[in-house]
Parts: structure tokens; C-alpha cells; sequence
């Protein structure tokens, strides 16, 4: 059986559509598919030094393939460098790390990867993953996972302490190990505008969680007791009226009937308003007959402090 690193969930998703970057952020671990570029290692620019690759290329005589199942989440360089050019291995498609090319992420490897096939010697020439940026790139994913580490030592210290429980020689041995390592200081952690909506969950005490499951169903919340799943759509408009008509396919009214046991609903985010509205769907039976299931939001379904589910 082939072992790939990543796999996109099935999404109701393509190229343009609001969450699409989003979806593959997640999908892709917040790192460059090409040359695993992490997010933490961009420093402030984070999400943003980050696009959105068609795997099979956009090119002027051909349909462009915007489908879901066809896009990458990629680094600037990686998507600049790859172009339309051929020979760059699919990432949710082959075990590029490990069967194609070396794991260039030790010190003892110099920080550079090597070809193992002739696949991942191509793949090596399109996207030029050797560069003394690429490299340093490296060093410094190596330096953060360190920090990661210290942390994780700290917390079971302080633990430990708290449990007025004795620290042991190996851990502090361990601790003064990784710190010598250190090349380089801890990189900011990334803030990407979804947790905006997460933010507002909080400031009105509205338990939620973020959970990305498949088919758009990307946070939880709950009231009195029950959870609700729900796809986050979010409005970049200007709410110019306090009653708001929104219009759901059906045909994701129905699969959601079908396959999914919890209860479902859908957050309208408008972040620019400051506001959001839930809808839970019905649980009894929904006119499929038409295309669109209609929606009518009012202020009874702003989700705030005092909001109350009848």
C-alpha cells in the first residue's frame, strides 16, 4: 500500500470559492507540499507568503482544471518555480519524502536533499529545492521544532513541580541538550482570518471547537447540551439590513441527512459587521423538490452573550 503525507478531505470546494485556501491550509498541515515549508517559519508574513497551485497547470490552450481535488497548497517560490512546467511529483499522490528524495531536515545531511529516483531528480530541478534559501529554510524548521521540544519539557516540569514531584537528571540533561542547539529565537505563531469567527465564538462564551471535517463541516458549538456541526460561511459584505436571505443547495441539505449522525447548522459570519447568525437545519424532512432552500435571517438568530436556542 502507498503512503502519502497528505490527503485532501472531499470538500465542496474549488479554486475561487471563499474557504478553498483555507480548506488546503488544513489539508496540507499549514506547510508547502513542495518543499515543506511550514507557516511557523515565515515569521509575520505566515499564511499570506502562501498560494493556491493548480497541480495540473493553467495554460492558455487547455480547460483549466479548478476543482478541488486538483489544487496544492504551495509557497510563493515553489508555485513561481513549478509554472507550467512538467516533472514536479503530486504530494497526494507519492511518498515524495523518503522514496523520491532524501530528508534534507539534519544537520548531518547538510540541509540538502537528494535524489533517490530519476522522478525525484526532476522533481528536485523543477522546484530548485536546494537553494541557500531553501537550506536555511531548513535550519530554521529544524530550530523551531527544538523549541517545540523545550516547551513540552517545560510544561512537564512545571507540572511535576505542581505535584511537588522530583525532576529527573534525564529530563534536565535533555533540556540543556536542546538548548545548546538552538540556532536561531522562536518564529510568531500563525493567526489566519478564520480565527476571527473562533474569536467571536469566544467573546460570547459560546463553546465551540474547530474541527474541519469533510464536505464544509468546519466548527462545532454547542447548546443546552447538544452539539451542532456546522459549516462556517463568511460574508465579507456590509450588512445593509437587519433581515438577511441566504439560499442553501439542497443537494448538501441531503447529504448532510444522510451521512452525518450529529446535528447540523450553519454559521453566517460577516467579520466587517462584527456579527453572526446560526441556523440550525431541520430535522424534519426538507423540499428537495427545488434547488435552493431559502433562508431568512433575522435577530433572533444573532449569536451573542444572551442568545438562546428555542
Amino acid at each position: 500500500m502507498r503512503t502519502v503525507e497528505y490527503k485532501r478531505k472531499h470538500r465542496w470546494a474549488s479554486y475561487g470559492t471563499s474557504k478553498c485556501k483555507e480548506y488546503l491550509r488544513y489539508d496540507f498541515l499549514c506547510e508547502c507540499a513542495y518543499c515543506k515549508l511550514n507557516e511557523v517559519d515565515c515569521g509575520l508574513v505566515t499564511s499570506h507568503f502562501f498560494e493556491v497551485d493548480h497541480f495540473i497547470p493553467q495554460t492558455s490552450d487547455t480547460t483549466v482544471d479548478h476543482s478541488y481535488g486538483n489544487l496544492i497548497y504551495s509557497c510563493q517560490v515553489c508555485n513561481n518555480k513549478k509554472g507550467n512546467e512538467n516533472g514536479a511529483l503530486n504530494p497526494c499522490e507519492e511518498n515524495i519524502w523518503g522514496k523520491h528524495i532524501t530528508n534534507g531536515f539534519c544537520e548531518e545531511s547538510g540541509y540538502i536533499c537528494k535524489a533517490l529516483t530519476e522522478e525525484g531528480s526532476l522533481h528536485l530541478k523543477v522546484l530548485q529545492l536546494n537553494t541557500r534559501a531553501h537550506i536555511k529554510m531548513r535550519k530554521q524548521s529544524v530550530s523551531r521544532l527544538l523549541w517545540d521540544r523545550i516547551d513540552e519539557i517545560v510544561i512537564d516540569i512545571q507540572n511535576r513541580l505542581k505535584l511537588k514531584k522530583s525532576i529527573d537528571d534525564e529530563i534536565k540533561t535533555e533540556l540543556f541538550h536542546v538548548l545548546e542547539l538552538i540556532k536561531s529565537g522562536r518564529q510568531y505563531e500563525p493567526r489566519e482570518p478564520i480565527s476571527i469567527a473562533v474569536d467571536y465564538l469566544n467573546s460570547h462564551s459560546i463553546i465551540n471547537d474547530l474541527i474541519f471535517k469533510e464536505y464544509n463541516l468546519d466548527i462545532s458549538i454547542t447548546f443546552n447540551d447538544i452539539v451542532y456541526y456546522c459549516e462556517l460561511v463568511i460574508d465579507a459584505s456590509d450588512i445593509k439590513s437587519e433581515n438577511l436571505n441566504k439560499y442553501i443547495d439542497t443537494e448538501r441539505l441531503k447529504y448532510w441527512s444522510k451521512h452525518v449522525s450529529e446535528r447540523v447548522g450553519i454559521l453566517f459570519f460577516y467579520p466587517n459587521a462584527k456579527r453572526m447568525y446560526f441556523f440550525p437545519i431541520p430535522e424534519s424532512s426538507i423540499d428537495v423538490s427545488k434547488t435552493k432552500y431559502h433562508v431568512h435571517l433575522t435577530e433572533k438568530q444573532l449569536l451573542n452573550s444572551s442568545f438562546t436556542l428555542n
